[in-house]
């Protein structure tokens, strides 16, 4: 379902909406279960989620692969 700006988005979820139980919640709780080291209780706002994505993110950094850049080397000499 379209969402309230630009290219965003509404999801169906399961749960309650509150004041204290926000999608934020859902998304730092959803990343946690990825195993991120996130807190669900204290990501109120979205700024708060996405700092804490900012500075976890090599967690998640998959390492460099070395046959995808023998490929895209390939590639670009032919």
């Amino acid at each position: 379902m379209p969402g309230l700006y630009g290219n965003s988005r509404f999801f169906q979820g399961k749960g309650r909406f509150s004041l204290l139980h926000t999608c934020n919640n859902w998304t730092a709780k959803g990343l946690k279960s990825a195993g991120m080291k996130l807190s669900s209780t204290f990501s109120q706002t979205s700024l708060q989620v996405m700092s804490a994505i900012r500075e976890l993110r090599q967690q998640c950094a998959l390492p460099p692969n070395p046959t995808l850049k023998k490929m895209q080397r390939n590639q670009a000499a032919s």
